[in-house]
């Protein structure tokens, strides 16, 4: 009575259903192709009838033992396929009564009173037809392979018969349907259930059937083509799968269980080289909390998935991103307080960014608490995720509001990545989406080590019009804002930390005119400025613990090429200072080649954002040159 899942059989199954041992009808056995190691041994016993020994011989021996790692790893497939069955469209499933029993400890189904046993609901599930995805979910294949794996010995002879039956079933089906759902009409998650994991658990669960064999090579096969479909080359997933990943990456996990349980093969070297780029690249997506950033619906699955994927790694010695990762989503392998800071060309691995996915990853290093900032933007609203020395501080989409004349500039379905610059000052990217009317070029910077960041949209028109540009952040309810008395700076705060918000582009001091304003509200942070032709609209954030509390400033600067002062539609510049720390931002709207002067700074750069030190020397942090024209 060690094993757990024979004690729940023998708990939960009642006298009136204890397994009945008569001899069952095996003519259905005859009509299959059996491999030829077994043949002659299956005809022997179909003809005599021999149905206890048939279901001792088709029963899958590969996951059971008594030691702890065998059940951990049970318990694990088990818990996932269960994770699966709680996605929208699997409401009321008939397997997740039986999943929840051979999750429970015998103790718990004796105390919450148990009402139908385990046998019972296996029979509940055995008698719903397998005969078109019509009636059917794609994710029952791979929820009934998998219960047949974890738990086909301790049916009785009749129902593991039956549930063999079942799964013979779901294969024929697969082959009759094969190509003719459309993939575009799948999700990623259901895509890669039905193309891969169903047939390479189904190939392990059938292995004695003849034609199995290939049908785990085809499951390997998708598992490596929907991984090179979804992923970029450095293992960066795109963006649209990120509500999925959780569930998705799963899936990977119950594959790679399965054929080690079977002793079968698991992707190639090329496949699993690429699979651990994805790993490393999600460690970039996680926060201190250890949720997958924009995983939505399915962010509560993301700690045990990905702390599973990691420790199943063959790594001698884990590198630093591992062992940071595994401490910020609770696993037991935690870094050490001795551990050394890691170098700063490592700090720059902690980022990520993809054009082709459409989402980067800004972050300072690869430590709990560091500054990350998420970005997806795949969509005309970009969904952003920031969070600031661990804290989380907006979660949600970022809506730009556009207008020329009074008139709403619809924006494009998706904005593009125009630069990524990646080095020891921090991350910076700048995106745009290009209207009818105008163009919004979006710069974002976050600092390595100074807990600063910079948001800004810059807008360039062609015609000599009133124009207003205004964004709506989604902040953490957590933080309450509050405006300053003498100055149009705001702070939010949180658990005794600050976030200092400036709006540069708008006067300091709350006596002068404004031509547009910031707020804060429990829910958003709100921004909006209006000029004529060209607007910048920046704004600086400083959550530094050590400038805490000390006085903030900010003013315009003066612009000049050739000596002649640029008006503002041309170029915008600003200057910052918190405590004894300044910092320059300077973004050229119109630009003919020439070099400008700002601040003791001469360039002919089209952004720089810059540290002012004591000397009131301007050093560079990020200098973007203007594209060349083919």
């Amino acid at each position: 009575m060690n094993d757990p899942l024979m004690a729940i059989t023998n708990l939960t199954t009642s006298p009136e259903h204890q397994p009945n041992n008569s001899h069952a009808n095996l003519n259905w056995a005859t009509n299959l192709r059996w491999e030829k190691s077994i043949r002659s041994h299956v005809e022997k016993l179909i003809k005599k009838q021999k149905s206890d020994e048939l279901a001792e011989l088709l029963a899958f021996h590969g996951c059971r033992g008594k030691g702890s790692v065998i059940k951990a790893e049970r318990i694990s497939f088990l818990q996932s396929l269960k994770n699966l069955l709680t996605i929208h469209g699997n409401e009321q499933h008939r397997c997740f009564p039986v999943l929840e029993i051979l999750l429970s400890k015998p103790e718990d189904i004796i105390k919450s009173n148990q009402q139908l046993s385990l046998s019972e609901l296996i029979e509940d599930l055995l008698v719903i037809p397998v005969t078109s995805w019509l009636d059917l979910k794609i994710a029952d294949t791979v929820v009934e392979a998998g219960l047949f794996l974890c738990c086909s010995r301790e049916l009785s002879s009749e129902q593991c018969l039956a549930f063999y039956q079942r799964l013979v079933a779901y294969h024929t089906l697969i082959e009759q349907t094969d190509g003719m759902i459309e993939s575009d009409r799948l999700s990623s998650l259901d895509s890669l259930l039905l193309k891969a994991e169903s047939r390479y658990l189904l190939g392990i669960a059938l292995e004695h059937l003849a034609g199995t064999r290939s049908l785990r090579r085809n499951g390997l096969s998708s598992y490596a083509e929907e991984l090179d479909a979804l992923t970029d080359n450095d293992g960066t997933p795109h963006a649209t799968l990120l509500s999925e990943l959780p569930l998705w990456m799963a899936s990977f996990q119950r594959g790679n269980l399965a054929g080690q349980w079977a002793e079968k093969n698991w992707l190639n070297r090329k496949t699993q080289d690429r699979w651990q780029d994805l790993l490393q690249r999600t460690a970039s997506l996680t926060s201190s909390q250890g949720q997958l950033a924009l995983a939505n619906g399915t962010a509560q699955f993301w700690p045990g998935t990905l702390a599973d994927s990691l420790l199943k790694l063959n790594e001698k010695k884990r590198p630093n991103w591992m062992r940071q990762t595994l401490q910020s989503i609770g696993s037991t392998s935690t870094t050490s307080s001795k551990s050394k800071r890691s170098k700063a060309n490592e700090d720059l691995t902690a980022a990520t960014q993809s054009d082709w996915g459409k989402l980067a990853s800004l972050r300072c290093n690869w430590y709990p608490g560091s500054d990350h900032l998420t970005i997806a933007y795949g969509s005309s609203i970009p969904q952003i995720e920031f969070s600031t020395l661990g804290l989380p501080l907006l979660n949600g989409l970022w809506n730009t509001e556009l207008k020329i004349e009074g008139q709403i500039c619809e924006l494009q379905s998706e904005w593009n990545s125009l630069c990524w610059y990646n080095d020891e000052a921090g991350d910076y990217i700048e995106l745009r989406n290009e209207t009818e009317h105008a163009i919004i070029d979006r710069q974002i910077f976050l600092s390595r080590n100074d807990q600063v960041a910079l948001l800004s949209d810059s807008v360039t028109t062609k015609t000599d019009a009133t124009v207003q540009i205004s964004w709506k952040l989604p902040l953490e309810k957590a933080w309450k804002g509050k405006q300053d008395t003498q100055t149009r700076s705001w702070k939010l705060r949180q658990q005794k930390r600050d976030v200092r918000l400036m709006p540069l582009a708008i006067p300091e001091d709350i006596v002068h005119r404004a031509d547009g304003k910031l707020e804060c509200t429990d829910e958003a942070i709100t921004l909006e400025h209006t000029g004529r032709q060209n607007v910048c609209m920046p704004l600086w954030l400083d959550w530094s613990p050590t400038r805490r509390g000390k006085a903030c400033d900010w003013s315009q600067l003066t612009i000049t090429e050739a000596r002649e002062v640029l008006p503002s539609p041309v170029a915008f510049a600003a200057r910052c200072r918190v405590a004894n720390s300044q910092w320059l931002f300077l973004r050229n709207l119109e630009f003919n080649g020439t070099p400008r002067a700002v601040m003791g700074l001469n360039t002919d750069a089209e952004t720089v954002i810059a540290e002012v030190n004591s000397l009131a020397q301007a050093e560079k942090l990020v200098e973007v040159q203007y594209e060349e024209e083919e």
